[in-house]
């Protein structure tokens, strides 16, 4: 597949994310995306998927060559287009999709979201081939969120690899990969047959994979620099070394705190996490004092993620061992230890609706949260006939079911961190699943909104 973008600008909202982009990429060519956190990466690579659309202006294009065909529209070759990136990944903790890992990999043959159907003999040793390519045969009956965030990552790449693409869009692929998880993805990309064209952003020199033909820098959304791929000549990159992995030292169980005779904020005691009728973390025994500062260090799949989540209150303790909270004791809500701890992962990404400002978003998180999680309830109300009255919703009861979910639908977001929300699940997914409920259930909602 050969591709071309000329003069392409890219907006979202009314943000300029893209300036005036000309790109040739042709068969064989493996390519480097380089640039900062901001400098527009991902949604180029989502231009080249078609995943977005660009400013429409005089003498712009964006065309593909495919099979002796020159296509303006993306659409015609999309099923061509394998992309891997950490928006795809979260796309199924959003959604929930906890397929197993084989699955997952097998929506590749069918170049799908969602699995179609099943799976022949011959699409199984397909599956399990790309597992094995991947190294992580062993994965294959796990559930897919049930696996490390690093773990999902070669799911995903192994899954790419199934689908057979003309294009291989990867995005920062090696983000949160520990060494041999990176090393695991690099020489799968290395493997990668060599007429397959290839677009890989990073922003670090280390995760330049071998056998790159070419490099773009951008620049605050413009193309800074473009050609063939030098390390030694190319200035952004010339000097770089990977960091020197720094030395842990293992620390002592002891505080200023506690020889201020404070209690401790959480205390375990033989503590075992199971996730997925599996075992993830034994017998832990450690307590967190007032003042300290821990560094919880493991490669992907030791259980990490697993640990912070049974701190937060997500997942519970077996029963012969214990997990106590200051403060909170039997009976006591584990929301109200939530509201007083912050926590940042990667999965939180997800939870936001996509149409919430970023001001919303840091305003909620900045202020003292309700033991329920709860939106504070007249914000709620203002923002939600703000947004009812600009899209131009009349009274429901007069309205079909279908349209009544739809409206619906447009309010998940704001209803999802309600406390107060009287939607079932089965509407908050799409009308089309909403055949199952009544009319007068679905009337009430829409009208609630």
């Amino acid at each position: 597949m050969k591709i071309e973008l000329s003069r392409l600008s890219l907006q979202r909202g009314e943000r300029k994310v893209l300036r005036n982009i000309s790109w040739r990429i042709e068969p064989g060519q493996h390519w480097v995306l380089l640039g900062g956190n901001g400098a527009g990466k991902t949604q180029l690579l989502k231009l080249l998927a078609g995943d977005v659309w660009p400013v429409e202006r005089a003498r712009s294009h964006r065309r593909y060559h495919w099979r002796g065909v020159a296509h303006d529209e993306p659409a015609d070759i999309k099923q061509h287009i394998a992309y891997v990136g950490a928006e795809r990944q979260d796309r199924y903790a959003h959604y929930e999709w906890n397929y197993r890992v084989s699955t997952v990999v097998g929506t590749g043959l069918q170049r799908s979201d969602i699995p179609q159907g099943p799976f022949n003999a011959a699409d199984r040793r397909r599956i399990m081939a790309c597992l094995k390519r991947a190294g992580i045969a062993e994965l294959a009956s796990r559930r897919f969120l049930t696996i490390s965030y690093g773990q999902r990552r070669l799911v995903l790449l192994a899954r790419a690899l199934a689908w057979r693409p003309a294009l291989l869009l990867l995005d920062e692929p090696l983000n949160g990969l520990d060494a041999d998880y990176r090393q695991r993805v690099l020489k799968l990309i290395a493997g990668i047959r060599r007429s397959l064209p290839l677009v890989v952003a990073t922003h670090r020199a280390e995760d330049v994979p071998a056998h790159t033909t070419h490099l773009l820098e951008l620049r605050n959304g413009r193309v800074h620099w473009q050609g063939r791929w030098r390390r030694t000549q190319h200035p952004a990159l010339a000097g770089q070394a990977a960091a020197e992995p720094r030395q842990l030292r293992r620390g002592r169980n002891e505080s200023r705190a506690t020889r201020a005779h404070m209690a401790p904020l959480i205390t375990a005691r033989n503590a075992n996490v199971w996730l997925d009728q599996r075992l993830v973390l034994r017998r832990l025994d450690f307590s967190i004092e007032p003042g300290d500062c821990w560094v919880v260090h493991g490669a992907n799949g030791s259980g990490k993620s697993t640990l912070v989540r049974a701190l937060y209150g997500d997942l519970g303790v077996a029963s012969q061992g214990e997990l106590r909270r200051r403060g909170i004791d039997a009976g006591v809500a584990i929301a109200e230890f939530k509201a007083q701890v912050g926590i940042v992962a990667p999965e939180l990404q997800t939870t936001h609706p996509l149409y919430l400002p970023v001001v919303e978003v840091v305003a909620w998180t900045s202020r003292p949260r309700p033991p329920s999680g709860a939106w504070p309830w007249p914000r709620c109300v203002r923002w939600a006939r703000r947004r009812w009255r600009s899209a131009r919703c009349a009274s429901c009861p007069t309205g079909s079911c279908g349209a009544c979910c739809s409206r619906a639908r447009w309010c998940t977001g704001l209803l999802s961190c309600c406390s107060m929300n009287p939607i079932p699940a089965s509407m908050l997914r799409s009308a089309s699943d909403c055949a199952s409920a009544s009319t007068s259930s679905c009337r009430k909602a829409a009208h609630w909104c």
